[in-house]
């Protein structure tokens, strides 16, 4: 399990391998209050591959699940979040890696 911490916001990757675009990651983050989540996926090359977000949430429990246009290979997921002030801070990145079959 991966995970990131920074002032008093969690993010955690219960499932770091993901073997193929029907094996979801499970996303979990934890704050202190209610705030709006961006989650970033980026390939090995900083590049971002996927985002999505949430807004207004104490926790975040989700899924990712590539598509199957995305390689396999290695990736970092990371999470920006903005509080209801307007403070904006971001995790650090947590690497896991995409396994496919035939590739």
């Amino acid at each position: 399990m991966g995970s990131g911490i920074i002032e008093g916001i969690c993010i955690f990757l219960t499932y770091i391998w993901v073997e193929n675009e029907n094996n979801p990651i499970e996303i979990v983050g934890d704050a202190l209050n209610r705030i709006d989540w961006i989650v970033i996926i980026e390939d090995s090359e900083g590049n971002e591959v996927d985002r999505f977000q949430e807004e207004r949430q104490h926790t975040l429990v989700t899924d990712w699940t590539p598509s199957a246009d995305i390689p396999a290979g290695e990736y970092t997921v990371h999470a920006t979040v903005t509080n209801s002030d307007g403070f904006e801070i971001s995790t650090e990145k947590v690497s896991f890696q995409i396994v496919k079959e035939n590739q």
